[in-house]
């Protein structure tokens, strides 16, 4: 848990409503998955909403009684606690240890997040592209995000010289946060609506009183926002036992709520910018994110350097850099008889011993692809096709064709046509 934020008093926004036309609330209700979980009131966009939002008139009240107050974050007092929270659940990470908490909130509040969202999209993407030089977010209104995103990776590590400096070469970090969606400060958030720091962030580069960039759209929905991140959710879980348990808390965004990303990102994104383009960094390096996954790129002296700053910056958001899984990689090196393993360590006899990356001779993943040496890469293929491959014969036991077909495609997902799309042609 963490103290509810200050909410600064924002008066100068036009009414969010006026978005909220019949054609598009509409649209947004049919765009719910047809298999998609209930919210903790029982409700089904395409069960309960859509056949009733059919009828004109009936939208309209709709839209009246419901999307225009959670617009304003005119919520019930009585049910406002409910109503910011919902039901979690507790998803896998594959390969990975421990568990993703997913809440899948208030079926109308995300109705209006969908509707709302939606014409922001370009201005936002644009924003997160362009607006700090060396710091570039493609999670949010870039279409085909991950594949850009490695596709701009791979071009920047491809325009070292042919004869690169070997003793220090350009270089591909990726930094892990620890459960990043779910502890990112609030209050960094509602600050950057207000348009003022209510503190200092990023170890003073923000100030108390500056003024942080918030992303085009953000702050035409600023009550909205205050209403559901300005106090303690109230979420549900249900065991495996069928035992319910309560959760209250007030830190970070929920995934299932359509706003979340763009919130999360606008945060990252002040911090990161804050740090890459103060005059001591400008130029040297760039971080290039999806989400909460950041890859920093540049000369490896520098992008070693800078990580303690950025891990400070992430603090003051309550953010933590895993030490074991933020991983470096330097392409250079891959061809000494070593793999660059003397040369590792003799950088980090230079370097500020309080954050080090862990280095990875072979390669690394990023956003699941991977990115390294020939073999590196065709071994990640292999173990993803040898798993697909284990796990088809274990439909055969499914009577239901419907389940089958869903487990099917579940199996053999996009992820390894993915990984296919962004290798080299060589591979």
């Amino acid at each position: 848990l963490q103290d509810t934020p200050l909410l600064p008093e924002i008066s100068d926004v036009e009414d969010p409503a006026h978005n909220l036309q019949y054609a598009k609330v509409l649209k947004a209700a049919k765009s719910f998955p047809a298999r998609g979980a209930q919210d903790q009131w029982g409700w089904k966009s395409r069960e309960h909403l859509v056949p009733a939002l059919r009828d004109e008139d009936v939208c309209a009240l709709f839209t009246d009684v419901v999307l225009a107050r959670i617009a304003r974050g005119d919520l019930p007092d009585h049910l406002r606690d409910s109503m910011a929270g919902g039901s979690l659940f507790a998803l896998g990470k594959g390969e990975k240890p421990g568990v993703r908490p997913i809440v899948v909130g208030d079926l109308f509040r995300r109705l209006y997040g969908k509707v709302s969202l939606q014409p922001h999209k370009r201005a936002m993407a644009s924003f997160f592209q362009t607006h700090f030089p060396h710091v570039q977010q493609f999670a949010v209104g870039v279409k085909g995000g991950t594949e850009k995103l490695l596709h701009c990776i791979q071009l920047e590590l491809d325009s070292e010289d042919v004869t690169p400096n070997l003793d220090n070469p350009r270089a591909v970090a990726s930094l892990d946060a620890t459960n990043a969606y779910n502890t990112m400060s609030r209050q960094l958030m509602m600050d950057i609506l207000a348009g003022t720091a209510s503190q200092d962030y990023a170890g003073g580069l923000i100030a108390k009183g500056q003024h942080p960039a918030c992303p085009p759209g953000l702050r035409e929905h600023a009550r909205h926002f205050q209403a559901y991140y300005g106090t303690q959710g109230l979420l549900t879980f249900i065991s495996m036992a069928g035992t319910s348990h309560q959760l209250s808390s007030a830190q970070g965004v929920q995934q299932g709520d359509v706003w979340s990303s763009a919130l999360f990102c606008a945060a990252l994104h002040v911090l990161l910018g804050a740090v890459l383009e103060d005059p001591q960094w400008k130029g040297r390096v760039t971080a290039r994110c999806f989400a909460d996954n950041i890859q920093l790129c540049g000369p490896v002296s520098w992008v070693v350097r800078i990580t303690p700053h950025i891990r400070s910056a992430l603090r003051s958001a309550n953010l933590e850099l895993n030490a074991d899984e933020s991983l470096i990689h330097i392409p250079a090196w891959t061809t000494r008889t070593d793999k660059g393993v003397s040369s590792w360590l003799c950088l980090l006899s230079n370097v500020d011993p309080t954050f080090v990356l862990q280095h990875a001779p072979d390669g690394i993943k990023i956003v699941g692809n991977p990115l390294g040496t020939d073999a590196f890469c065709q071994i990640t293929f292999a173990k993803r096709t040898t798993k697909i491959i284990d796990d088809l014969p274990k439909l055969n036991v499914l009577r239901d064709g419907l389940a089958h077909f869903i487990l099917l495609k579940a199996c053999a997902n996009t992820r390894f046509g993915f990984f296919m799309h962004c290798s080299p042609p060589r591979l």
